[in-house]
């Protein structure tokens, strides 16, 4: 019989498991990278509804629209987000990959990748942490262009985007608990 024929079912599910997180994590980089463009014509015009929006003698903490979010406080996060949900699917194709060849290193590659892409990338961006961090932080007249550009998105985008991170997160537990079954365990042991 072949490595295939012999590999265990869960050694199969948690594989599959793997690579749905995966897809969910690339499918919003790639859904970031497409709505670039809204983002930016969002902010663009954000800025400039915002300026409309001064109050006569300005703003009361002397700020203006926009002066604190240049490229590096703006742009950057989003691209950052975008290289996060490609890293971690990228990590988890490669462990995906060594599981269904039987590599003991893809089970650890996969307990170390799948764990980091919840904390650091899928429930910061599910619980909108990005955007909290923008309008507490910010003058009040970012605080207003942050909260502009979120209202300029596509409406589908938000709730998109979570679901896709709520599949990677259940994905990610899924696979994690069927590659370290003692079935598992004792296939890649040997």
């Amino acid at each position: 019989m072949s490595e295939t024929e012999t590999r265990p079912g869960v050694l199969k599910a948690g594989g599959a498991a793997l690579w749905v997180a995966a897809g969910a994590a690339a499918a919003v980089g790639i859904a970031r990278i497409v709505q670039y463009g809204a983002f930016q014509d969002a902010s663009a015009r954000a800025c400039d509804e915002v300026v409309d929006l001064e109050p006569s003698g300005g703003w009361p903490d002397s700020s203006f629209p926009c002066e604190q979010f240049g490229p590096a406080a703006w742009y950057l996060p989003y691209w950052a987000a975008v290289a996060a949900s490609l890293v971690f699917a990228a990590l988890l194709v490669a462990a995906a990959i060594g599981t269904a060849r039987g590599r003991r290193g893809a089970r650890t590659l996969a307990a170390v990748a799948a764990p980091l892409g919840v904390v650091l990338w899928a429930l910061p961006s599910l619980f909108h942490l990005g955007y909290v961090f923008a309008t507490e932080t910010a003058n009040e007249a970012d605080s207003l262009v942050a909260e502009q550009v979120y209202d300029h998105l596509p409406t589908w985008f938000g709730p998109g985007e979570s679901v896709l991170e709520i599949i990677f997160v259940l994905a990610a537990a899924l696979a994690l608990l069927l590659l370290f079954r003692p079935a598992a365990t004792a296939h890649l042991g040997r």
